[in-house]
């Protein structure tokens, strides 16, 4: 009865030091966690715009959705900056969006909603930017959406902007978002 106790008792230790193994990696090394950051505690600001790069200057900024047809109905999400772009004479050019997300799921949706609203107006003749992205163009208002990490980009401008211009743009400043938007 003794060994087959101290059987037990040898089995469960053997079994507990393999699972505490199994649990750090294949080496026995702890696997890293990535550390997330609540996008509500990334600060967006016109900083990440540079209206140098389209030529054009700041407008009025917003920390909420500018309704320009390309965003209805998409929801702030749990951060959210958009900057006017203006001429040199004050003149409305269009608006970049930043839209943040915790959620995968609810950045997915909002991606759907902007695909859903610009259908009609999609065009194909840029290259893919950021994980997803989208060009789109009515009446000579051209722009741009794409997902990158927690976040989803939204550039829209007109006349004057080409379409694979703004989707540089996009690019550009997807690569400028905070370190916590793309873990």
């Amino acid at each position: 009865m003794r060994r087959l106790i101290a059987g037990l008792f040898l089995g469960a230790m053997l079994l507990s030091a393999c699972r505490s193994v199994a649990d750090r990696g294949e080496e026995g090394v702890e696997s890293p966690s990535i550390e997330t950051t609540p996008m509500a505690d990334i600060v967006l600001d016109e900083s990440l715009i540079h209206p140098d790069e389209l030529g054009v200057q700041l407008g009025v900024a917003s920390r909420a959705n500018p309704l320009i047809w390309p965003l209805r109905g998409v929801p702030n999400g749990d951060g959210h900056y958009s900057q006017q772009l203006v001429d040199a004479a004050g003149e409305y050019v269009g608006w970049v969006s930043i839209f943040l997300f915790d959620s995968q799921a609810e950045l997915q949706e909002a991606f759907a909603l902007v695909s859903q609203n610009v259908a009609s107006n999609a065009r194909t003749e840029i290259a893919p930017v950021g994980e997803q992205s989208l060009a789109y163009d009515e009446n000579g208002r051209h722009g741009v959406a794409l997902v990158a990490c927690h976040a989803l980009v939204n550039v829209f401008a007109g006349r004057s902007y080409d379409l694979a211009g703004l989707a540089r743009y996009g690019e550009s400043l997807a690569a400028r978002l905070p370190a916590g938007v793309c873990p």
